[in-house]
């Protein structure tokens, strides 16, 4: 009977682990379909909301874009804001490529990548060939474009060459991320980027918390939230499919001049807290290639998460 028993829990054991690197296709495609109704419930509560209170729901500059998304339950209006990344070089990208030292030769080739932004890439721009495809319609972003030139331009540009310059890219704006994100993973999608995240604290001299909580300290910094464990639950059932998400640009922002993001740290927003994805910061460029640690220097703007060890 023990040995019956022993039997059953390594069966159970196995059958556990086999789940978790399985990609488990018809439960995300279930899940597309629940997240798809949800961007659309959340939509028309924007326009109502924009609406009634006289206020755009998107707004774009040469410098910056943002979009309203949803109010949530407290009647805050929540906006997606595009954030920034780095040149490839600084990160060394350059030693896998054929004769970059590493003996590797990797370019991306056969590899897709997904891009969700404010808007859809550029897919004539001669840095792209034929390799990005625009999934659903939305009007051309620059930032959308520039990000999927540090991806995969093909570096026509020397200068311009990006991290996976033989890859190739689907594009996609940012509604309805999720929903997109599930169905593209159940497809086989290996990875996705994502540059952009909500709007939190302080913001253009703006407080974006929630005033009735504290004028001070938004407490959707760090904050585990449903957005947050729709991501997850994406992940966690595509587990050969990593996002990359941007872990945002909200340290040292100070707003009226009183008081910074909450203090710097612990100033990552709800998508970037997620469990099951990687979220990336931001350093100084490293023009002159990397020699050593002390050339890696934290840029003053990205986000921080302060993490608590036992001693």
């Amino acid at each position: 009977m023990r040995g019956i028993f022993l039997i059953v829990i390594l069966l159970t054991v196995i059958l556990n682990i086999e789940g978790q690197i399985v990609t488990n296709k018809g439960y995300l495609e279930k899940l597309a379909k629940e997240y798809l109704e949800k961007s659309e419930i959340n939509r028309y509560a924007v326009e109502d909301y924009s609406k009634h209170n006289n206020i755009p729901i998107r707004l774009e500059t040469d410098s910056t874009l943002i979009e309203l998304m949803y109010i949530d339950t407290r009647g805050m209006p929540q906006y997606y804001k595009i954030h920034n990344e780095n040149a490839a070089k600084t990160i060394s990208t350059d030693k896998v490529f054929s004769g970059g030292g590493a003996g590797l030769s990797l370019d991306g080739s056969g590899i897709t990548v997904g891009e969700w932004d404010g808007g859809s890439v550029r897919a004539t721009h001669q840095e792209f060939d034929t390799r990005a495809s625009v999934m659903d319609g939305a009007s051309v972003s620059w930032h959308a474009t520039h990000v999927a030139g540090t991806i995969m331009a093909s570096g026509i540009v020397s200068t311009a060459k990006g991290m996976a310059y033989a890859a190739s890219l689907k594009s996609y704006d940012w509604n309805s991320d999720v929903a997109e994100m599930a169905i593209e993973a159940s497809n086989g999608l290996l990875v996705s980027n994502h540059s952009y995240g909500y709007i939190r604290g302080w913001d253009g001299g703006t407080w974006h918390g929630d005033p009735t909580v504290s004028t001070q300290e938004d407490y959707k910094f760090g904050f585990y939230d449903s957005n947050t464990q729709d991501w997850d639950e994406v992940a966690y059932n595509a587990p050969n499919y990593l996002i990359v998400k941007s872990s945002g640009n909200d340290r040292n922002d100070t707003g009226d001049g009183s008081y910074p993001d909450d203090g710097p740290y612990d100033c990552i927003s709800q998508q970037g807290v997620a469990k099951n994805i990687l979220t990336v910061g931001a350093v100084n460029d490293i023009t002159g290639g990397y020699t050593q640690p002390s050339d890696v220097v934290m840029s003053s703007f990205s986000s921080w998460v302060l993490l608590m060890t036992e001693e």
